[in-house]
């Protein structure tokens, strides 16, 4: 006779950082908060931005190690649709 074992359920991510994080002048496109917290991906190495009211993502800080200039990662295609 098998027996069948339960998986446990995935759990929501967490954040890793509820390090708060200023973004000059910028809200959330969706709801129009203007506090955005940092969480770390990639084991540590990339960095993304997440509105702290939402949780929608905003951009990355760090990709793969390299703190970025913008809020794009390399190699992220742009909308150049006008």
């Amino acid at each position: 006779m098998a027996t069948t074992t339960e998986r446990p359920k995935a759990q929501p991510k967490q954040p890793t950082s509820d390090r708060q994080v200023l973004v000059t002048g910028e809200c959330c496109p969706r709801c129009e908060n203007p506090s955005f917290r940092t969480v770390a991906i990639h084991g540590g190495q990339s960095e993304r931005i997440d509105c702290a009211k939402c949780g929608s993502v905003f951009g990355f800080s760090k990709w793969h190690g390299q703190v970025l200039a913008t809020l794009k990662p390399p190699g992220l295609a742009q909308n150049t649709r006008d």
